[in-house]
């Protein structure tokens, strides 16, 4: 999945997601994510997978909600 941040209610298309979203709020959010110990993909993109443990995925929210705190 990935991450944009707007302040619009609704996007439908890539076009609309490209031009409504804060660039510069989603590079803040990446380097406050590398803060957290958390690498996030080019293009705002999340990568789950099934080798994660609950463990994993539980302190990975925790450390991206942090990183959303301080933005």
């Amino acid at each position: 999945f990935c991450t944009h941040f707007t302040d619009q209610e609704e996007l439908w298309t890539s076009a609309e997601i490209a031009s409504a979203s804060d660039h510069d709020k989603a590079i803040r959010f990446r380097r406050l994510l590398r803060e957290e110990g958390i690498i996030q993909a080019l293009g705002n993109r999340w990568f789950v997978s099934f080798a994660l443990t609950d463990a994993d995925v539980e302190e990975t929210v925790a450390r991206a909600t942090a990183a959303l705190q301080r933005l």
